[in-house]
């Protein structure tokens, strides 16, 4: 999972927000940062993703905006797959008009969501092997 930030505003730890994290047999407490007044977008590179994207998407919490999809000239069409059944309105598609890579595909998709405005950039997987749950907890 990839995470970019750009002027991000970060409320500062207080006792009440306190996690436990338990290392090494002993344990200790890490301050739990909560993001405030952040904008959030995902973006998905869709290559070959048909069978769990819809999946994937529906999992992504409403602490994000925007959910940006990007066929990187998939043969299944993923995109216009998604555009077609996917009924959650945060998503947007993209695409490349050739294949160039997940990393291709990344970029488009930053550069989209930099443009949009997003503060707070995450990268997920469009075949389910990240849990979109997670990624706040980093």
């Amino acid at each position: 999972m990839t995470i970019a930030m750009r002027n991000v505003k970060l409320m500062l730890p207080t006792r009440q927000n306190a996690i436990s994290v338990a290392g090494a047999g002993a344990r200790a407490h890490a301050p739990a940062a909560e993001i405030v007044d952040v904008k959030i977008a995902v973006v998905i590179p869709a290559y070959r993703v048909r069978k769990h994207i819809l999946g994937v998407i529906a999992e992504i919490g409403s602490e994000v905006s925007r959910i940006y999809v990007v066929d990187d000239a998939c043969s299944e069409n993923s995109g216009s797959f998604v555009a077609k059944h996917c009924l959650d309105r945060r998503v947007v598609v993209l695409s490349n008009r050739q294949n160039e890579g997940v990393g291709g595909a990344m970029i488009l998709g930053y550069k989209q969501a930099i443009t949009d405005g997003y503060d707070l950039v995450v990268k997920l997987d469009g075949d389910g092997q990240m849990d979109p749950r997670c990624f706040l907890n980093l």
